[in-house]
């Protein structure tokens, strides 16, 4: 009783309270590709925006983000990419679009967030019209992919190119899995150290392009501890594997919950799965990898 009574009570370090935005000005940014001149319903180091922000307010105990905290969140990324060489609005190659996404979602991961505020559409719609204005056009320049309509809408694509039909990118500034911030804190959120920058977007869009894969966080976790403890380093042909990998994990979901498994046993599970698509790779005719 007495260590009870002489124990210390647990401090419970509480997040901040974000503003929020809706529909006003996501058609605005699709086409605003400058990071020097601002728009004017930007955020600043003084203001929220403009009159359609829901500004924060104290609650449940929290303090509001104030402008010149979220300001400092704009001016790290920013220093985060410059340091490897990318500048605002400079086309990204394949490579750089793989450590944009890394170099992004690292620095996004420090936002102090409460809870029930990480998943919220409303908050992300905020940052990325307000805040990142000009990322949906730098990081996916001029184009973006809607999901196929033919395929489940639980479901969609794993990737890009299978999608078919091609729109205003709004589903890059809207609050959601394809929001252009949301998706790279997601991966950070879910992976931890387990994300590497090397993984491709090939890789990662089977993973978190497909809400029955990525809304398991365990499951998405142990696929890629599994890849990097199987192919830890790119080489030749991985991504061929991993395809397979992953499209053996998907039939098996119907089946098996792989999380009720234990972490020993869902490792081992994958791990079998992993050889068997590395055997059926390996046994069919040569081809360009």
């Amino acid at each position: 009783m007495s260590l009870l009574m002489d124990a210390e009570p647990k401090v419970v370090e509480r997040g901040k309270i974000f503003p929020r935005a809706f529909s006003k000005h996501v058609n605005d940014v699709l086409g605003w590709d400058s990071a020097e001149v601002p728009p004017d319903w930007a955020a600043n180091d003084q203001r929220y925006g403009d009159e359609w922000v829901e500004e924060p307010i104290h609650a449940m105990g929290c303090e509001p983000i104030t402008p010149a905290e979220l300001w400092e969140v704009r001016v790290a990324v920013l220093e985060r990419l410059k340091g490897k060489g990318l500048n605002p609005g400079e086309k990204l190659s394949p490579r750089n679009r793989n450590i944009w996404d890394f170099e992004v979602g690292q620095a996004l991961s420090k936002l102090p967030f409460e809870e029930h505020e990480k998943f919220d559409d409303d908050v992300w719609t905020y940052l990325t019209v307000y805040l990142f204005w000009d990322f949906p056009g730098w990081r996916f320049p001029g184009r973006t992919q809607t999901a196929n309509k033919a395929s489940d809408e639980n479901d969609p694509p794993a990737n890009e190119d299978e999608s078919v039909e091609k729109s205003k990118p709004d589903d890059r500034v809207k609050g959601g899995l394809r929001n252009v911030l949301f998706r790279v804190w997601f991966r950070v959120h879910v992976l931890g150290v387990d994300l590497k920058d090397d993984l491709g977007e090939d890789i990662i869009d089977n993973v978190f392009g497909r809400p029955s894969i990525s809304q398991n966080h365990e499951l998405a976790k142990a696929i890629i501890q599994t890849l990097n403890r199987k192919e830890p380093s790119k080489v030749p042909g991985r991504h061929l594997v991993f395809r397979e990998f992953m499209k053996a994990i998907r039939r098996r979901t119907a089946t098996i919950n792989f999380t009720a498994m234990g972490q020993v046993l869902l490792d081992a599970e994958l791990d079998k799965l992993w050889e068997k698509a590395k055997q059926t790779i390996e046994s069919r005719p040569a081809i360009s990898k």
